[in-house]
């Protein structure tokens, strides 16, 4: 019996050594018998990256002088309560704007030629048509709007002054 058993397990054993040596060749194939022959026909089947073409570049020239920095450095301080002064809030809790009413025209092609020309310098030009007490009508021309007050009072001298005009400072209604 003991005979028996021993070969019993010695079958097994070249059973199971059969099973290990047949999946090491089958990972083991791919790496000895592969062709390198075919991969360097595949990359000589990519074409070579194309060249990329040199686009030229155009500045546009500024017109206008830019503004001069300051020599002395600003202060914190000054520059939280002149320039960045938060704005009013109206009673439905909407900011308030600010806008300039340069000129008042009975002719719309005055108006239209004054609005062109503050657009053409840069300024937000707009006009508006107005039915006066008397049954005339007139078109105003407005500059802005503005949120804070103080904007819209320092860009109204400085229209005054460019453009010969005398305007006010209204508040802006959509």
């Amino acid at each position: 019996m003991r005979l028996a058993a021993t070969m019993e397990l010695a079958k097994k054993q070249r059973i199971t050594g059969a099973a290990v040596l047949i999946a090491a060749g089958l990972l083991l194939y791919p790496l000895l018998f592969d062709d390198a022959v075919f991969r360097d026909d595949e990359a000589a089947l990519i074409p070579p990256a194309l060249p990329v073409p040199e686009v030229p570049v155009y500045v546009a020239e500024i017109d206008r002088p830019l503004p001069a920095l300051p020599e002395e450095p600003v202060d914190d301080e000054e520059l939280a309560t002149k320039d960045n002064a938060v704005p009013e809030l109206g009673a439905d809790h909407i900011p308030v704007s600010w806008t300039l009413q340069l000129a008042a025209f009975v002719q719309k092609e005055n108006a239209l030629a004054l609005r062109d020309r503050l657009r053409k310098d840069g300024y937000r030009a707009y006009l508006r048509t107005v039915t006066l007490s008397d049954g005339k009508s007139v078109v105003r021309v407005y500059v802005g709007p503005e949120l804070v007050r103080n904007k819209a009072e320092t860009l109204l001298s400085e229209l005054d002054k460019g453009y010969e005009l005398e305007g006010l400072v209204v508040r802006y209604r959509p």
